[in-house]
């Protein structure tokens, strides 16, 4: 009988050691899940952002140019205006 006992006991240290390593399991499991989905989504909002400051260097490029472009226009209507305005200081 004390045979007997002594393995039941070991059955129920195996059997409790099981059932702490299948919960172990479980939350491993679970927490894995979890870290997915929250890596999932940064890198869903990563994309977002990189999307959208790809967006705002595009548009500030194109303002630069539209910068660039509006400055010239000016240059060239000052020297009209002044070629203009010398024409008629020359006709007085």
């Amino acid at each position: 009988m004390t045979y007997n006992l002594q393995v039941q006991q070991q059955h129920e240290e195996a059997m409790k050691e099981i059932n702490q390593a299948m919960a172990a399991r479980i939350k491993a499991n679970k927490d894995i899940k979890r870290l997915t989905e929250e890596r999932d989504a940064a890198l869903q909002e990563y994309s977002l952002i990189m999307s959208e400051r790809d967006s705002v260097h595009r548009e500030l490029e194109k303002l630069t140019d539209d910068l660039g472009s509006s400055k010239k226009q000016i240059k060239n209507l000052e020297t009209q205006n002044k070629e203009l305005q010398d024409k008629v200081a020359g006709k007085d």
